[in-house]
């Protein structure tokens, strides 16, 4: 069974157009991803504890690739945790303290959102650790996976105050000793 020329033609049209249609919605839909902010769009505080929750249990699984998996810099977070020490993992979950956006530092980072987490660690030291959750290229990430650590995320602000504070400290120390 055949088709004649001019039938082929008439049952291919709607399927063009339908093509086309569904490249237009898939192109506007892009644009507006892109417009809003899409990949690099900061994840909510919901997002970013359940993200967090995956980073603990990772690391309480004691399964260090998957940890630094969900970490941005996998090579980081290694570090991390031969500074930390893997045999340091907390037996208990962590208590998220704080969670608050993080807008840029400078104009080639993306903001985030920042958990202030505490807890004690497996050696009963206690610690207080900031951890980064950021979208990058649309999939969540963090900074400081290694949330026993102590460890603590950029903040140009922070870092300029305390410059400050330790400038005065020492303005007041070398006046105390005459000099």
């Amino acid at each position: 069974m055949s088709l004649d020329p001019a039938a082929a033609t008439r049952h291919r049209i709607p399927l063009i157009v339908g093509a086309a249609v569904l490249v237009a919605v898939l192109a506007a839909v892009a644009l507006r991803w892109d417009a809003e902010g899409g990949s690099t769009k900061p994840p909510t505080d919901v997002e970013a504890r359940a993200y967090f929750d995956w980073i603990v249990a990772a690391a309480q699984a004691r399964d260090w690739d998957r940890l630094c998996n969900l970490n941005g810099a996998n090579f980081n977070c290694r570090v991390q945790l031969d500074t930390a020490g893997r045999d340091a993992v907390p037996t208990e979950r962590p208590t998220i303290v704080d969670s608050h956006f993080q807008g840029k530092q400078s104009p080639d980072e993306i903001p985030g959102r920042i958990l202030v987490v505490e807890g004690t660690d497996g050696r009963g030291k206690r610690y207080h650790s900031e951890v980064a959750i950021f979208r990058y290229d649309g999939q969540l990430k963090a900074i400081n996976a290694v949330y026993w650590g102590g460890f603590e995320v950029f903040n140009r602000e922070r870092n300029e105050q305390r410059l400050r504070d330790a400038d005065e400290r020492n303005k007041e120390l070398q006046k105390k000793q005459g000099k």
